[in-house]
């Protein structure tokens, strides 16, 4: 595997205080580690007794602690989902899990508020 970024999307770090909430067969909160226009990734605590990730009908909340811009319901596919790795948490027993969303089509209000939201969030 070659080392070639694939990705068309500049992809942005975000701070501690911007979190996504999936929602599928059930709701999955994590914080958002890293966005652009095309998806992001977000880890969240592992719940053993909670569904497999679905094929498709999810859509995701964006929002930030402390208030700002929250964006509802944009549609996305899950693309990746693994465990994460924390040196911190190896021996507490807690899964971590890293997600993978790819947004879908979105119509242009949907798309100017992930931009809206990455603008917020990727501040220094």
């Amino acid at each position: 595997m070659s080392g070639k970024e694939r990705r068309r999307h500049t992809r942005h770090k975000t701070p501690e205080s911007c979190f996504a909430a999936l929602r599928a067969e059930s709701t999955t909160v994590g914080r958002i580690r890293d966005i652009s226009k095309g998806g992001l990734s977000f880890e969240y605590l592992e719940d053993v007794d909670a569904p497999a990730h679905s094929d498709g009908g999810e859509s995701v909340d964006l929002f930030m602690t402390g208030g700002g811009l929250f964006v509802r319901q944009i549609p996305c596919q899950t693309v990746r989902d693994n465990l994460a790795m924390h040196d911190d948490l190896t021996f507490s027993g807690i899964g971590i899990r890293r997600r993978g969303l790819q947004f879908e089509e979105l119509n242009e209000q949907a798309s100017h508020e992930v931009e809206a939201y990455i603008a917020l969030c990727s501040r220094d």
